[in-house]
């Protein structure tokens, strides 16, 4: 169904109004928001070639020979996948509202493209698979056991990160879970909670998602996970379309794929009920 001047609220037509307030609607990827890294490509797939083990080093004295040995390498390839969609507008409302309508379907096809990237970042095993693969879909992560009495899951997993070279930049979890350990109090009959304020766990940030399951977190390090994106949220208006019913169409879409060239990078935190 098409978007018309009658089926509009009062506040896009040309009166004065307020500038536009979104309610309840992100603007921005809580992935692209946590410091995931962005890699642009102009191809169709990007190779990311990675060192799976290390040459070798070996002391020596003056005049020895040195170690002659090759490290280990490979690459993975990262296929950008296609997301987006199309709004129809009459061509009316379009000339005639302030602020413009097809700006405002534009913008919320643009959030709409934020929320299924999150959607796919953090419930993407393989089985989406016009989407790209998130966090589910890694494998060889790192599994942590915990519960919500104290932060102990939380540090196991920076701790063994560590030990993996790689470190946790970014928890995720969804409301309810933080709020189950922000109730953990500092000391017995204390009123003072565990947590930092400005929500972040052990010095890490957190960053909420209901796009997670109660009681699961994941940490990644943020640096060593890559958005492959080829083509940038791209807003097109076109009144060729729907030539025949006087309507333009406001498209959104968008290209990109997620990529983990470290599958330690990330791990599992799994609290007890």
């Amino acid at each position: 169904m098409a978007l018309y001047a009658a089926n509009v609220p009062e506040g896009v037509k040309p009166d004065g109004y307020h500038d536009l307030i979104l309610v309840g609607l992100q603007t921005e990827s809580v992935a692209a928001a946590s410091g995931v890294a962005v890699a642009n490509t102009t191809n169709a797939s990007l190779h990311i070639p990675r060192v799976t083990a290390d040459t070798t080093a070996k002391w020596a004295s003056e005049g020895e020979d040195l170690e002659v040995a090759n490290p280990v390498l490979d690459e993975i390839t990262s296929t950008p996948k296609k997301v987006g969609g199309v709004i129809r507008v009459s061509r009316e409302l379009a000339q005639d509202s302030s602020p413009a309508a097809t700006k405002l379907v534009g913008d919320s096809l643009t959030r709409a493209i934020a929320v299924a990237l999150d959607n796919a970042f953090f419930t993407n095993s393989g089985t989406q698979t016009k989407a790209p693969v998130g966090l589910p879909g890694v494998t060889g992560f790192t599994p942590i056991s915990g519960t919500a009495t104290n932060l102990d899951s939380f540090t196991e997993a920076q701790v063994k990160a560590l030990g993996n070279r790689t470190q946790v930049r970014a928890w995720y979890m969804a409301a309810a879970t933080y709020l189950r350990f922000a109730g953990i109090k500092q000391a017995t009959g204390s009123n003072v909670g565990l947590l930092e304020t400005g929500f972040s766990i052990n010095g890490i940030p957190v960053y909420i998602t209901e796009n997670l399951p109660l009681n699961t977190v994941y940490g990644l390090d943020t640096a060593q996970a890559l958005m492959v994106v080829r083509d940038r949220a791209k807003v097109e208006v076109s009144d060729q379309a729907f030539f025949e019913t006087d309507e333009v169409a406001v498209k959104v879409t968008m290209r990109v794929d997620f990529a983990f060239p470290q599958a330690k990078a990330v791990t599992k935190l799994t609290i007890a009920a």
